[in-house]
């Protein structure tokens, strides 16, 4: 039986106690308040053409810090001032009096495919995605906005209630796991580092033309069949709701619920007929062969329990034990201020034999692109046969633009069976 900690497991808990964030408080000098960055991005629930977009910081979701439209061609551009660390940022798209969208599903309701939507039928039609804006960056490009990003936005904030002082790699990490979800929702699955958010998805409508050079030709056309199954004339924003309010059901519920398999159900049919629609027109990208959506099914690895986060590694684990992870992270430096970690539980488990063995996994892991640990320690309190506490604590320092803020972490570390 092993006595170490997975890789896996490691750089997991390392992800999400790194949530509580360094770099928003880097820097604040005049150049950056100054400067603007350019964000760009593409809106594709079907294109949308004229439909208002704003960015939001990611923890104040209540005022603009930019705004703009989206072309004929769903891409929009804005630009924003410089941010004086690195932030989350949140897009949310909107329609107008003059949005118009052309129907990319085998039928939006009583609009036929190809057809143009009306501003009428696309009220109150609401999107959403985010992105990492990093301090010094002068663009961010190829941002994609579609049904699928909505829902594993929606799923992200439904966990962690704001995005205020989030790592880009915090961020990344949040990401791929909604990613996870909302793909398995679908009962596919995916590599480990798919990222919804970094995966620009056509408008159904235009696979043959705009996929006929892409290596990930039959992945993006099954992901774009997916987007525009989310179809009908009134509601389109209810539909994506409905989505992810049935997977955080789900997760409350540690599987599929009844009313969020039925509508599933409803999604999986019209990807079938938006499949058959297009292959008995020879609009699919010549050569590939789109894969039918397999029994749905849940990830049953990860789960939300009230503010923590479940991981049962399940065959792959390593033990019999359950280990809980609680604390706090203090940032020090420039300005101090201190949060609590989520509740981080992994089950299937087994406590390490000595403290260095999860002290050096540990530093190893947490120590890249420009983040130093320093003054780590781990210590044994308790051990018996049914328990072990290890008390953590260390300062973590990241470097950005010249500036350098720290963190104090103070962890517990508590093994059972």
């Amino acid at each position: 039986m092993s006595t170490k900690f997975s890789w896996d497991t490691t750089r997991f808990i390392c992800s999400l106690i790194l949530i509580s964030g360094l770099t928003a408080c880097l820097g604040d000098d005049d150049d950056d308040k100054v400067q603007q960055v350019s964000v760009q991005g593409k809106v594709v629930k079907g294109t949308l053409a004229n439909a208002d977009v704003n960015l939001y910081a990611g923890g104040d979701m209540s005022t603009s810090v930019g705004s703009g439209m989206t072309d004929e061609n769903g891409q929009f551009d804005i630009s924003i001032p410089a941010a004086s660390g690195d932030m989350a940022m949140v897009v949310k798209v909107t329609t107008n009096a003059n949005t118009t969208m052309v129907c990319d599903a085998d039928k939006c309701g009583s609009v036929n495919r190809g057809d143009t939507m009306t501003a009428t039928e696309l009220a109150g039609l609401e999107l959403k995605s985010n992105f990492s804006l990093e301090q010094g960056a002068s663009a961010v490009s190829d941002i994609p906005v579609n049904s699928l990003t909505s829902a594993a936005t929606e799923v992200i904030l439904s966990q962690v209630g704001s995005l205020e002082n989030i790592t880009p790699a915090a961020l990344e990490n949040l990401q791929k796991v909604a990613t996870e979800v909302v793909m398995t929702s679908f009962g596919l699955s995916s590599d480990a580092n798919t990222n919804l958010f970094d995966i620009e998805i056509p408008d159904a409508s235009m696979l043959a033309t705009a996929l006929s050079s892409d290596s990930q030709s039959s992945f993006k056309s099954q992901l774009a069949m997916l987007n525009a199954s989310f179809a009908t004339e009134t509601d389109i924003t209810a539909e994506i709701e409905k989505f992810y309010m049935g997977i955080s059901a789900s997760l409350d519920n540690n599987g599929l619920t009844t009313d969020f398999s039925s509508y599933l159900s409803t999604l999986k049919a019209r990807y079938d007929d938006l499949y058959s629609a297009l292959n008995a027109s020879g609009e699919l990208p010549t050569g590939i062969t789109i894969p039918d959506l397999a029994q749905f099914a849940w990830p049953d690895n990860i789960t939300f329990e009230g503010d923590g986060i479940v991981i049962d590694p399940g065959v792959g684990g390593d033990g019999d034990w359950t280990l809980v992870v609680t604390g706090t992270s203090t940032v020090t430096s420039p300005v101090e201020v201190t949060v609590d970690i989520p509740s981080i539980t992994i089950q299937n488990t087994t406590p390490p034999t000595n403290t260095d063995q999860i002290g050096s996994q540990f530093k190893e892991i947490t120590e890249v692109e420009g983040v130093t640990v320093s003054d780590f320690s781990f210590e044994e309190v308790e051990r018996t046969a049914n328990k072990v506490v290890i008390k953590y604590s260390a300062t973590i320092s990241v470097s950005a633009g010249g500036v350098t803020s720290s963190q104090t972490q103070n962890l517990t570390y508590t093994w059972t069976k």
